[in-house]
């Protein structure tokens, strides 16, 4: 009994080993970091997926992922960041799981959403966002409101980088803190073409 018992465990060693060089029990995790002015921004969940494997998994609110039982081999890994930008980075498992890798993402000034505003407010650099035309257009003492309200127009002309609900968003922010810091006055000041302003 007890040889029987020694052969099964020899036999369940061996095939562990075996599994374990196929490399069908290996993981990658790790975290998408999205930085904005050298300020780390949590936009939403990201998807993350291994191109080849068409293997993929939604990472947590902070960016934090991971994908279980991958064999070893070199793969392209793809992360949706937003609808219009996708980043990809080529990783290879080599007999041994991937953990705690970082992916960073750089925000550029096209990008807009809620937290990119907070971020412009505590620098101090607040705008709000146009979708204007081929041409830009500017309005007589536009640059005196500006300054006067300590922002900035900026106009996307008619090259949309990013879905126009995010400009939405991050203009509704910096309408907010207007307010909060100027009263109700600016209303009657600014370009009626600012995205979201009614």
């Amino acid at each position: 009994m007890n040889k029987l018992i020694t052969l099964f465990g020899l036999l369940l060693i061996s095939f562990l080993g075996r599994a374990q060089e196929n490399g069908a029990d290996f993981s990658i995790s790790g975290q998408v970091k999205v930085l904005y002015e050298n300020h780390q921004i949590f936009l939403w969940p990201y998807k993350v997926e291994i191109v080849q494997l068409k293997k993929s998994v939604e990472s947590d609110s902070l960016g934090h992922f991971k994908l279980d039982s991958i064999q070893t081999g070199i793969y392209d890994l793809l992360i949706y960041v937003h609808p219009r930008l996708r980043i990809t980075d080529k990783i290879e498992l080599q007999n041994v799981s991937l953990d705690n890798i970082n992916i960073e993402v750089k925000a550029e000034n096209n990008w807009a959403c809620r937290e990119m505003a907070l971020v412009d407010i505590e620098l101090k650099k607040p705008r709000l966002m146009i979708i204007g035309g081929i041409a830009p257009i500017y309005f007589t003492n536009q640059d005196k409101i500006e300054r006067k309200y300590k922002f900035k127009y900026y106009d996307y002309n008619d090259l949309i980088p990013v879905p126009e609900e995010f400009i939405e968003q991050y203009n509704k922010i910096i309408f907010e803190y207007l307010d909060s810091t100027f009263g109700d006055k600016w209303r009657d000041k600014i370009r009626k073409d600012v995205v979201g302003f009614k």
